[in-house]
């Protein structure tokens, strides 16, 4: 046992040391802030490529994926080809057709097999990439979020329905701006170059005419898509405000009941959410207009094709190479068929502009060092802090003075 003067005495601490240490503290928060501030300058210029980062742990995954894709995007090309031949076939009679017919059918079976092996293949493997960059982003997100000081917690923007908000959406969305963009990207370049060396090679002359519009049909294609699936209302931060909202409503239930405070969380949470409703009330519109200018857009577009390629065939008709109607089929299905693919698989990128807002989101957080880190691998902050408190126990304590202590 000790007196309680020595204890009292070895205990304090003398003001210029107490200020020496709070000067410390701040230089140390003020530079630790001024990292974090130009590793956030530096990670929004190449967004891309530090999300990619985290996902190369899984490159082989995404590599076999890739060549899932390049088969995937030539699929539809393929279908244009058999397709043109198959009409053909039933301009035939007799035995030559049913032979022909029976060819060309085993064609489609097996390009329904290789349909089969190539979306499962290209789908389970970016699937699982994402996946796993899902779970390290939200583990290391959490990771961040309960290593930050009691500061971070006060700020509005950081609240408890924003942070979870942040936690279960920010990271799906970056899955999508790496394996997803990547499926996609390669599977549109594979559909839009085959339907072009198909055309090209049928007939130059209608083929760079329908090229000519590919904007046009990829274009509808992409709004039909869209309008089928519908908009999403875009309105991140009013959704995470009304999930604030709930979300402090409901830990807090008790408090809420004692107070007869129902209704007034019921109108706040309908407000929060009449801002997304107007905003999808008037992308609505946008769709429907959307939707008939894509239809019209490809009728239009068989319009010209039908015109033109009835003009090769009359031009062409007494020459030694002339334009026949198998490959005017050729070019019409390769050209309309790939096109329209390209744009319905367009659709299913994810909105980059999100996944981009959310990438610097989580990298944001990833830097944030607080000035007192619970969780710091160096040396230097397990250091600061001297070593840890050892266990007292005490044995008839007697705040007088008198008693022990072990």
């Amino acid at each position: 046992s000790s007196s309680p003067s020595s204890s009292f005495s070895s205990s304090s601490s003398s003001p210029s040391a107490a200020t020496g240490a709070a000067a410390d503290e701040v230089a140390s928060a003020v530079a630790g802030r001024t990292a974090a501030v130009a590793t956030e300058e530096a990670v929004a210029d190449g967004t891309f490529t530090a999300v990619f980062r985290y996902n190369l742990p899984e490159i082989w995954w995404m590599l076999a994926g890739a060549m899932g894709s390049v088969v995937h995007g030539l699929l539809m090309p393929a279908f244009a080809l058999i397709f043109s031949h198959m009409l053909q076939t039933l301009s035939e009679r007799g035995d030559e057709l049913k032979r022909d017919t029976a060819r060309w059918c085993l064609m489609f079976t097996g390009l329904a097999l290789v349909a089969l092996a190539s979306i499962y293949a290209e789908t389970i493997l970016f699937t699982v990439a994402g996946a796993r960059l899902t779970r390290r982003i939200r583990l290391l997100s959490f990771k961040q979020m309960v290593r930050q000081d009691m500061a971070f917690f006060d700020r509005p923007a950081n609240s408890t329905g924003a942070l979870t908000t942040r936690l279960s959406v920010d990271a799906a969305l970056l899955a999508g701006m790496t394996g997803t963009r990547i499926s996609i990207f390669i599977q549109a370049a594979a559909n839009v170059v085959g339907s072009a060396v198909i055309a090209v090679l049928a007939g130059w002359k209608l083929a760079l005419a329908l090229l000519a519009c590919l904007p046009l049909i990829v274009l509808s294609g992409l709004w039909q898509m869209r309008a089928l699936s519908g908009f999403s209302s875009g309105a991140k931060s009013a959704l995470e405000e009304s999930g604030a909202c709930a979300s402090e409503a409901i830990e807090n239930v008790r408090a809420v009941a004692a107070l007869s405070r129902e209704a007034l969380f019921c109108r706040r949470y309908a407000l929060l959410l009449e801002g997304p409703y107007q905003l999808g009330k008037r992308k609505s519109f946008t769709v429907g207009v959307g939707f008939g200018i894509s239809e019209s857009l490809v009728f239009g577009v068989e319009a010209l094709a039908f015109w033109y390629g009835a003009q090769l065939m009359v031009d062409t008709a007494h020459t030694d190479h002339p334009f026949e109607f198998l490959d005017m089929m050729k070019i019409l299905s390769a050209v309309l068929f790939g096109a329209m693919a390209a744009g319905q698989a367009a659709s299913f990128m994810p909105d980059i502009g999100k996944a981009q807002a959310a990438a610097r989101n989580v990298l944001s957080l990833m830097h944030t060092v607080p000035a007192v880190d619970s969780l710091g691998d160096s040396a230097d902050d397990v250091d600061s802090f001297g070593d840890p408190p050892r266990q007292a126990r005490f044995h008839d304590a007697d705040v007088r003075g008198g008693g022990g202590v072990e």
